[in-house]
C-alpha cells in the first residue's frame, strides 16, 4: 500500500528512499498468515510429547529474522543443557536427607562449575555453526564484536 502508485490507492512512497534519508530506521512487512499458521502448528505449540524435537530454525530465521532465530536457538540449547543439572540437583537434594556430612554439596558445586564451562563452550560452537550455515561471521556474544573486526 505504501509503495503502490497513488492512482491505485497507494501512497507512492519508496521505503528504501525513506530509510536512506533517515526518515525511517527499518521497515517490517506484515505477517504472512499462511507462514505464521505453519510455524504455529510445527513449532509454537505446547505438546509435551514433542519437547525433544528440534526447532525449525531456518524457517524461523526466514520469517522472523536472524536475531529472533538465534535467540530461540540459544533458548533451546539452554533448556536442553539444564536437564542433567536439574536431574543431579534432585539427586543431591534427596541424598542430603541421608548424609549430613556436606560432601554432596561440594561435589554438586564442582559439577556445576564444570557444567557452566561446558555450556559456554558448547554454545559458542553451536552459535558459530549457525553463523556459518547462515552466511555470517562468528559473533562474540559477550561483546557484540564479530571475529576479525579490528575497529573496536
Amino acid at each position: 500500500i505504501i509503495e503502490a502508485p497513488a492512482g491505485s490507492g497507494g501512497c507512492a512512497l519508496s521505503i528504501d528512499a525513506l530509510i536512506r534519508e533517515g526518515i525511517l530506521r527499518k521497515a517490517f512487512a506484515f505477517h504472512d498468515r499462511a507462514t505464521m499458521l505453519e510455524l504455529r502448528q510445527s513449532w509454537a505449540h505446547w505438546r509435551v510429547w514433542r519437547w525433544y524435537q528440534a526447532q525449525p530454525l531456518d524457517r524461523i530465521r526466514d520469517y522472523l529474522g536472524d536475531d529472533v532465530a538465534i535467540y530461540y536457538a540459544w533458548l533451546a540449547y539452554y533448556n536442553r543443557a539444564l536437564v542433567p543439572l536439574a536431574v543431579l540437583g534432585i539427586i543431591v537434594f534427596i541424598v542430603q536427607f541421608f548424609d549430613e556430612s556436606g560432601w554432596v554439596n561440594v561435589a554438586f558445586a564442582l559439577f556445576t562449575i564444570a557444567w557452566t564451562l561446558a555450556f559456554d563452550l558448547g554454545w559458542r560452537r553451536r552459535e558459530a555453526t549457525l553463523a556459518a550455515a547462515w552466511g555470517h561471521q562468528a559473533h562474540d556474544g559477550a561483546t557484540g564484536v564479530t571475529a576479525g573486526d579490528t575497529s573496536a
